[in-house]
């Protein structure tokens, strides 16, 4: 089972698409795809996550978890299907105008 990890600091006011880059990114066949997203604590960070036309995250605050702390199994809060081909988009922002971190784990399940 595959498994994306990212993590960002983000400049103020800044967004990006844990993602991108990924060989993951376009889904090469039908698979079930499970997401955590979390910020560390004091850090105000939006996300949002779409696989391809399925939004699973509306732009929203997403929850917190200390820097210590990895992400588990546990952390996954989002999950769909997503046929080959699609794009899995995991895009943060920072809204607090001084910066933040933001960490996903993906795991690719293939169906």
């Amino acid at each position: 089972m595959p498994t994306v990890k990212n993590e960002v600091t983000l400049a103020a006011g800044a967004s990006f698409n844990l993602m991108q880059g990924s060989q993951y990114e376009y889904l090469r066949g039908p698979a079930k795809v499970r997401i955590a997203l979390l910020s560390d604590p004091a850090d105000t960070i939006e996300g949002s996550i779409s696989a391809g036309s399925d939004i699973l995250l509306a732009p929203a605050q997403i929850d917190e978890k200390a820097a210590a702390e990895p992400l588990t199994v546990f952390d996954l809060q989002y999950d769909d299907v997503v046929m080959g081909g699609e794009r899995i988009i995991v895009n943060v922002r920072d809204l607090s105008g001084a910066g933040g971190r933001a960490r996903m784990l993906a795991q690719i399940i293939p169906v």
